[in-house]
């Protein structure tokens, strides 16, 4: 296992988690629990009101809240603001998801964090720990690199691998 200064795992690092976040969610739209950690990482106007309506009307009609949000834009009790992040989200997220299937980790990787600009997040919401946070952030894309390398495997088979190591 890998561990970072601190005795922080690794694989247990906030920022880490926000990315395997999103590809959880390229691999699987019913992963409501990835999904709520990231819809609004970074933010993007999607508040803790919204995120509650969404989630409510999600579990009524028991649809996964991805789904609930392709739907968003006829839903008139959210301000437009949410509706317009929210479908902004949805289109990036299948978009990113139709080409993860046949992409490299590394590039699915580099391509979410490029595409909801994660570095500048990192900077902006945390100055004193920003550099260690993206230093974090680019071994995360290096370990991506090497599981390309060694396995050539699809981005499910990694986030399987992941859970197994998280499991150890």
């Amino acid at each position: 296992n890998y561990t970072v200064v601190g005795g922080i795992k690794f694989y247990q690092r906030r920022e880490i988690k926000d990315i395997v976040a999103y590809l959880r969610l390229l691999v699987n739209p019913r992963d409501d629990e990835a999904l709520k950690r990231i819809l609004n990482t970074p933010p993007r106007g999607i508040g803790g009101t919204s995120m509650a309506r969404i989630q409510e009307y999600a579990e009524l009609r028991k649809m996964p809240v991805l789904a609930v949000l392709r739907e968003i834009d006829t839903d008139d009790t959210l301000s437009p603001r949410a509706r317009r992040a929210a479908a902004e989200f949805v289109h990036m997220i299948d978009d990113l998801a139709l080409e993860a299937k046949t992409r490299p980790v590394a590039w699915c990787v580099e391509t979410v964090i490029e595409k909801i600009d994660y570095r500048g997040h990192v900077q902006s919401e945390d100055q004193k720990e920003s550099k260690n946070r993206l230093e974090i952030i680019e071994e995360f894309i290096i370990a991506c690199k090497n599981f390309d390398a060694e396995q050539g495997k699809n981005l499910q088979d990694f986030l399987q691998s992941m859970a197994l190591l998280n499991d150890a």
